[in-house]
C-alpha cells in the first residue's frame, strides 16, 4: 500500500533513509559523501517534507518497506530498506509518485546518485545534466540530473 506519511513515521522514514544509504552508498561514494547523504536527509528536513504532504510510504505487513517525496515535478529521496529490494517496492512508489507529478507536468526530474542510476535508466529517465557537489575534505558527490517525460 502507498499512501502520504504521517508526522508520526517520521523517525521510521529516517530509519529506512539511513539504513539504505549505510549499506548501499558506501560501496559507490566515500565516507564523506554518505555522511553528506546522512545529514542532508535529516529528521527535521523529513518531518518538514511530511507536514507540507510531500513524502509517500509503501507499507508491507505494517513495516515502512519504502519511501520517497514529489517536490513540485522533482520525485527526491527514494529509499527502499535494503531486505525489500527487489520486490518492486521501489518500482510501486515511482508510478505512483510519477502519476501524481503527470497530473500537472510534462515531464519528472531526479536527481540520481550513482547506486540509483541504472533503476532509473530502466524506467525511462534520461540524463540531461552532470553535477559534481563538492563535500568535506575536498570530495566529490557526483549524481545525475535525470528527466522523463510524459509518454504520448
Amino acid at each position: 500500500m502507498i499512501r502520504k506519511a504521517q508526522p508520526e513515521q517520521a523517525g521510521e522514514i529516517h530509519d529506512v533513509v539511513v539504513s539504505t544509504i549505510s549499506e548501499i552508498y558506501p560501496k559507490y561514494y566515500t565516507t564523506e559523501v554518505v555522511e553528506f547523504f546522512i545529514g542532508y536527509h535529516s529528521p527535521e528536513r523529513i518531518r518538514e517534507d511530511i507536514s507540507a504532504g510531500k513524502v509517500y510510504i509503501a507499507e508491507e505487513n505494517g513495516r515502512i518497506a519504502g519511501t520517497g517525496t514529489v517536490n513540485g515535478d522533482n520525485i527526491e529521496r527514494v529509499y527502499v530498506r535494503p531486505e525489500y529490494r527487489g520486490k518492486g517496492i521501489g518500482s510501486a512508489l515511482m508510478n505512483y509518485m510519477e502519476g501524481e507529478i503527470l497530473k500537472d507536468h510534462e515531464a519528472v526530474v531526479v536527481e540520481s546518485s550513482l547506486p540509483a542510476g541504472e533503476f532509473y535508466r530502466k524506467r525511462k529517465y534520461v540524463q540531461v545534466k552532470h553535477m559534481d557537489y563538492p563535500v568535506e575534505n575536498g570530495k566529490i558527490l557526483c549524481y545525475e540530473v535525470m528527466r522523463k517525460t510524459r509518454e504520448p
